[in-house]
């Protein structure tokens, strides 16, 4: 009797540390969501004044300052997306994540994301390629989500790769009936010991290109996949 007293007593107070848990990581969420919007209003408008001034408007743009604004644009548009993410990963965390599924073609997506990381690529001198059916069945997903997940591969390839090409595929499974997309470098890889856990939040492989930073994208995109399309494999 003591014994089934005391066993109902640590699940009691199991259960109220949970919650607590619960409560803490929705405020975590909370503040991080208005610290984040405090934080893209202005650079929303960095990003959109820069994208407005490259496309000449106002009036034409001589080499050099075209290479500069494209750098403020490609920068500017890469702490967006970061900051995007990590309101995304904290929104998920705390059980907030929405989605917004709607019939899309990929294809469109993919040409979305290539336009935005294209100069990024041919900065370092590296080739993007680009391998799409042009056909592609509609399927329904959250197209913002997977816009991020896309840029987010894409960025991460580039940034470890010192040479050579970058490469995001489409290939129509009709026997699965289902769409992979697949992003693939020549750069430094994963290490086989690490396959496993590159999924995993915050988890960074050491390599000499690696500044140290943490980079929670992977099991970020992970949980997005699931929710709003599929499934996603290293």
């Amino acid at each position: 009797m003591a014994r089934q007293v005391d066993e109902l007593y640590k699940r009691e107070i199991n259960g109220q540390r949970l919650k607590m848990i619960n409560s803490r990581n929705k405020n975590i969420a909370h503040q991080l969501a208005m610290l984040g919007h405090e934080i893209k209003s202005p650079l929303t408008r960095i990003v959109v004044l820069s994208e407005f001034l490259l496309k000449e408007i106002p009036g034409k743009l001589n080499d050099e300052q075209k290479e500069y604004l494209q750098d403020i644009y490609n920068n500017s548009y890469i702490l967006m997306n970061s900051i995007n993410s990590l309101l995304s990963l904290s929104k998920s965390e705390a059980g907030y994540l929405c989605l917004n599924c709607s019939p899309q073609n990929i294809n469109e997506v993919i040409k979305s994301v290539v336009l935005k990381v294209d100069s990024i690529a041919a900065s370092k001198g590296l080739l993007l390629v680009v391998d799409v059916p042009q056909e592609v069945p509609t399927v329904n997903f959250d197209r913002d989500k997977i816009e991020q997940i896309l840029f987010n591969l894409l960025d991460n390839a580039i940034k470890f790769t010192q040479k050579g090409r970058i490469a995001i595929k489409v290939k129509v499974d009709d026997e699965e009936e289902q769409l992979v997309v697949s992003v693939e470098d020549t750069g430094v890889g994963i290490e086989e010991k690490n396959k496993d856990r590159v999924f995993e939040k915050f988890f960074t492989q050491k390599s000499p290109l690696n500044p140290g930073g943490v980079r929670p994208w992977a099991g970020c995109s992970k949980g997005f996949c699931r929710a709003s399309w599929g499934k996603s494999l290293a």
